[in-house]
């Protein structure tokens, strides 16, 4: 696009409104579509104008959702746009009246919250009742009556527990009803707490994946160890608890955060700088569940890591690394460092820009884009490890930014990148030269050392 200098967002998507995209959005923060078959892009109309940040673009249940850490979240459908406002927060406090005349030691608490069609706001004030029971039942109970929602609310969540600050989501009823009877009938989730921030524009997102027809990811609301999903399914952008989203926070607080969420064999695994767990929805209950998996490998960035057959591969602290089953041992999961052989590599990488590394595997090769130029340039080479034969290559002049592939009209499979300097989308393996010019390669093997493997040789004409 004219005036992009770089590329922020790149991916496929197929079957929008009965039609298959590659979209795109430069620095500009305009999102295009590419149409495969006339080979042209075009601005989407109505686009929002995203921030110049790591865009998310991502797709479920018939709709395009585009994500950061900016902007508020956009939803495209193949012909229009929707973008959330946000609620109001509510201030005052539930009205509660006691029924019945048991009494007891108990004080009860009660805050509610308004959800609409994508997150939930802030907790109203909070109120109580004091002198009751241990246990409400359908003789002694509390009404709990809720002042006439604004526009906009869907659904209102009653949270309650036994001190102020501590209050719990209890249940939900629909935005036209006002009044909960509440007779012990429901009890606290006390994996849930009062919001701690008003998501109702849509949640703001560092990461951003799609794992079972669910969105997951990392935001700033909740922070870098502290994983976000949505309801799923009908409820697919939808974040509320009274939805079937939630949160869950890993190993919160030791100092390190998750920079990478990657969906493999059914499950999440969750990279945190030096640490790697598995996300899931339990089976039999849909409560979200984390196991640890290894405590010493982690991921340096969100696209660093990617499927490769039934391994997943990644760039860490130390280089490449692959990490799957080990064999006749299903629950086992055994790493291995990939990169000695190319260490002078790993170890020349512009540290300041490790955290752009991106990566993606095509035919036989895991590719990473790495930074190995001045501090601020990016990513500036690719270092490619072919596993039919064990071997790295180094690509020199390639400046990847974000990676897709796409399935073209015909099953034909092309590799795309955005690139960081130009904000072109360039396809991979084509024609015989880079963009017109020349390509420069040299060949290391012992084939032809002449007895003097240590000495470095010219070979004017190689045939292959």
């Amino acid at each position: 696009r004219d005036g992009d200098t770089t590329v922020i967002a790149l991916q496929s998507v197929y079957s929008i409104d009965g039609n298959d995209y590659v979209l795109r959005i430069g620095d500009g923060g305009i999102a295009q579509k590419y149409v495969y078959v006339t080979g042209t892009w075009s601005d989407i109309t109505g686009s929002p104008t995203f921030s110049n940040k790591r865009t998310y673009i991502l797709q479920g249940y018939g709709a395009v959702y585009f994500m950061n850490e900016s902007d508020v979240l956009a939803k495209w459908d193949g012909s229009a746009w929707t973008t959330f406002t946000a609620l109001s927060n509510p201030t005052t406090a539930p009205t509660l009246a006691k029924q019945g005349s048991g009494t007891g030691p108990r004080t009860y608490y009660y805050k509610y919250v308004f959800y609409n069609e994508i997150g939930y706001t802030l907790a109203s004030n909070s109120a109580n009742v004091a002198s009751m029971p241990d246990t409400l039942d359908a003789d002694t109970w509390i009404k709990v009556t809720i002042p006439s929602p604004p526009a906009g609310v869907t659904k209102i969540g009653i949270f309650r527990g036994l001190e102020a600050g501590q209050e719990r989501y209890l249940a939900q009823m629909p935005a036209s009803q006002t009044e909960y009877d509440d007779k012990g009938q429901n009890f606290p989730d006390e994996t849930f707490s009062v919001p701690s921030g008003n998501t109702t524009s849509g949640f703001h997102f560092k990461i951003a994946v799609v794992f079972k027809d669910t969105i997951v990811g990392i935001t700033t609301e909740m922070g870098d160890d502290t994983l976000v999903f949505s309801g799923g399914l009908d409820a697919f952008d939808n974040f509320g608890i009274s939805s079937g989203g939630g949160f869950y926070s890993w190993r919160k607080g030791d100092g390190a955060d998750i920079v990478s969420l990657q969906p493999f064999k059914e499950q999440l695994y969750v990279f945190k700088t030096n640490k790697t767990g598995v996300f899931d929805f339990s089976t039999t209950s849909g409560a979200a569940t984390m196991k640890d998996v290894n405590l010493a490998v982690g991921a340096i960035s969100q696209d660093a890591i990617h499927p490769a057959g039934n391994d997943l591969r990644g760039w860490g602290q130390d280089g490449a690394f692959s990490m799957g089953n080990e064999p006749n041992f299903a629950d086992v999961i055994r790493s291995r460092l990939l990169s000695p052989r190319i260490q002078n590599t790993v170890d020349s990488l512009t540290k300041s820009d490790i955290s752009k590394v991106v990566s993606v595997y095509h035919k036989n090769l895991s590719i990473w884009a790495l930074p190995a130029g001045n501090e601020g340039d990016g990513n500036t080479i690719m270092a490619v490890y072919d596993e039919r034969y064990v071997a790295w290559s180094i690509w020199k002049g390639m400046k990847a930014g974000v990676f897709t592939k796409y399935l073209d009209p015909k099953n034909g499979e092309h590799l795309y990148y955005g690139d960081v300097n130009s904000g072109k989308m360039i396809e991979m393996f084509q024609g015989y030269s880079d963009q017109g010019e020349p390509i420069d390669w040299r060949i290391a093997t012992k084939q032809f050392d002449a007895g003097i493997q240590y000495k470095y040789k010219t070979f004017s004409r190689a045939y292959l």
